[in-house]
């Protein structure tokens, strides 16, 4: 169904679910809520038609610091697309959306050492506020970050206005936070938007990144650089404050079990990937180096995304050697140099620890693409085991 189907610019009242559906039992914030409750009354919208068209009573809202329901937060949504007839109100509300409006979360953002702690902070917001979507962190082309959205919302007409809104007002705080100035504000970030270019995205264009339709996932690609300056007012004790107080108010009927890497161990994995590829050192001096830091400050940012870097060298060693071994071709003693270990014996120690099984027997026990009954080969070289000892990884 389009932006533009009768049915949503329809002013009749919403029908009531005949079912209860699992939205009705996820919370989160008001303040989106509230703030859309003003532009209503500056628009000149009674309140009272707003809430009579989205079916709620006024209790609903209390004073715009409690939690509603997702399903609330979407009747409201949709009825106030239905009174102002606007096709484009997701892109006015994400472009009109104050960093102010989030409160302590605007206050941990502002005080942040750089944007890659400010970007953490957010993640941590977003987990924990809105059980409908998921931020996760990709590394593009070289200095290229992808923050791609996925959400849990239903398919219903009002889902791209509700995610514009959400996107758009990230990246527009983002700006905000990062000391962007109005004129040069979207200047290497990129928008990328799953569906179809709507008729009237010409006439806001110029007010929004380069945005590219039909694209796999809803994303906002921007230049590393942004989030790697230091900022001025950083303001340690206030990022703890904020910290804290997102966890104090994490709605209880939140989804819980989420778990999303920070900023900086998604960096780190993309190095240590990188450095295997082209056989470069998988150390942390030499990784600290290339993400222009010191070991030791490394060290400590990671212990702040409650990891390690002997943890994330050991995950893409035993990734990349899970996919070398399902090859077929190298064999141990080849995947063992690539991965940067001396000799076959430390590396069947080590992928014992990942495995709890040698490399050979491992390899056997991994499903084969054809029918033939017969196990799959060990590599065709001497093994592991047979190497000498006393080696060390480097």
């Amino acid at each position: 169904m389009s932006l533009n189907s009768p049915q949503l610019l329809s002013n009749q009242p919403m029908s009531t679910p005949s079912h209860q559906t699992p939205l009705d039992h996820l919370r989160v914030p008001a303040t989106h809520a509230w703030q859309l409750r003003q532009w209503l009354i500056d628009q000149g919208h009674a309140e009272s038609a707003w809430l009579k068209l989205a079916q709620l009573d006024r209790s609903v809202l209390g004073d715009g610091l409690g939690h509603l329901t997702v399903a609330q937060c979407q009747r409201l949504l949709q009825a106030a697309r239905q009174l102002s007839q606007d096709p484009a109100l997701g892109y006015r509300l994400g472009l009109s959306t104050p960093l102010t409006a989030h409160g302590p979360l605007a206050l941990g953002l502002l005080s942040s050492r750089d944007g890659m702690q400010a970007l953490s902070l957010l993640m941590q917001f977003v987990e924990q506020q809105n059980p409908t979507v998921t931020l996760s962190l990709e590394m593009q082309s070289p200095g290229l970050l992808r923050l791609v959205l996925t959400d849990r919302m239903p398919e219903t007409p009002i889902r791209p206005v509700q995610l514009q809104w959400v996107m758009l007002a990230m990246c527009l705080g983002g700006l905000e936070v990062l000391g962007r100035t109005q004129s040069a504000q979207w200047s290497g970030c990129t928008l990328h938007w799953p569906w179809p270019e709507p008729a009237w995205h010409a006439a806001w264009a110029t007010q929004l990144p380069d945005s590219h339709f039909d694209a796999s996932s809803l994303a906002c690609t921007v230049p590393l650089a942004w989030l790697e300056s230091t900022r001025s007012g950083h303001a340690p004790a206030t990022v703890a404050w904020a910290r804290q107080h997102l966890q104090n108010q994490t709605p209880p009927s939140s989804v819980v079990g989420r778990s999303t890497p920070g900023l900086l161990t998604t960096q780190v994995r993309q190095a240590l990937h990188d450095a295997l590829q082209q056989g470069e050192n998988l150390s942390l001096e030499a990784v600290a180096h290339k993400l222009h830091r010191s070991a030791t400050s490394l060290k400590r940012h990671l212990q702040a995304e409650h990891t390690r870097f002997s943890a994330l060298q050991a995950q893409v060693q035993s990734e990349q050697a899970k996919a070398l071994l399902a090859q077929g071709g190298p064999g141990i003693g080849d995947i063992a140099m690539r991965l940067g270990f001396e000799n076959t014996a430390n590396f069947t120690r080590a992928f014992k620890r990942w495995t709890g099984l040698p490399p050979s027997e491992w390899l056997q026990q991994q499903p084969v693409s054809d029918s033939t009954p017969h196990p799959r080969p060990a590599p065709a070289v001497r093994s592991a085991d047979a190497a000498p000892s006393g080696s060390t990884p480097h």
